[in-house]
């Protein structure tokens, strides 16, 4: 019997790759989630009258300086939008003096710059008494 032999096949024995061992654990299923609104919708389909209204004031006067629009509140549902049109109307950043009057249940508010004036009116519905 040829000694050599044994003794080279001992030795890949103990050349052997070990055992391989499992380094995760499997994942249970997970959900994804993400934003379709830019994905299935054509963003153009909804630019509103505000945005052509700040193009035209900047192709004709170079600047936004003084720009407003009769437009502003159709993108009372975007904070996105509303920042970056806030960003670019001139408005003060300190507050200004305005005098206020109310004659008839109709407030007059007189500034000496431009305001962005929003209120809420709340009115009473027929048929409900108040208690």
């Amino acid at each position: 019997m040829d000694t050599r032999y044994d003794e080279c096949e001992m030795a890949m024995d103990y050349m052997a790759p070990p055992a391989p061992v499992q380094i995760f654990k499997p994942t249970e299923a997970t959900v994804e989630y993400q934003e379709r609104e830019y994905y299935t919708e054509c963003p153009s389909s909804e630019i509103r009258k505000i945005w052509f209204d700040l193009v035209d004031y900047y192709k004709t006067n170079g600047n936004f300086s003084n720009f407003f629009s009769k437009n502003i509140l159709e993108i009372e549902n975007n904070f996105s939008e509303i920042l970056f049109l806030l960003s670019t109307i001139d408005l003060p950043f300190e507050a200004i003096k305005c005098k206020t009057q109310l004659e008839n249940d109709i407030l007059k508010v007189t500034v000496s710059t431009r305001l962005i004036v929003l209120s809420k009116e709340i009115i009473e519905e027929e048929g409900i008494k108040s208690e």
